[in-house]
């Protein structure tokens, strides 16, 4: 696992916005992969919780890592599915911007890689 987002951890407290940053989906997506398990200990979902344990519903022996790369997963208990954003939504139950501003300031990404709101 590379040391992307290895400094201290980014807070989880929800972010006080002054001005709306919207980061390209796209873009973070493909800047995402292959580093997701980073991403995820970096933003308060340490990479035990990943084998076996669901992070939303706790159950033992439910949780599916199924394309690690993409962040594709799968709880067999509670159902939950989605890709590496979706599992940050259910985890910090933040919203769908503010997953995406997190993981685009994780991934260390200028303004250039912004589009703003």
């Amino acid at each position: 696992m590379s040391n992307l987002c290895s400094q201290a951890p980014l807070s989880t407290t929800p972010i006080k916005k002054k001005f709306q940053v919207k980061y390209d989906i796209n873009y973070v997506s493909k800047k995402a992969e292959n580093v997701w398990e980073d991403i995820w200990d970096s933003l308060g979902i340490p990479c035990s919780c990943l084998s076996g344990k669901c992070p939303q519903c706790k159950q033992l022996h439910t949780f599916q890592l199924l394309d690690a790369s993409r962040g594709i997963f799968y709880c067999s208990h509670c159902k939950i599915r989605g890709n590496g954003f979706a599992l940050l939504q259910y985890f910090n139950q933040w919203d769908q911007d503010e997953v995406l501003e997190r993981v685009g300031r994780c991934l260390r990404l200028r303004d250039k890689e912004f589009i703003y709101g």
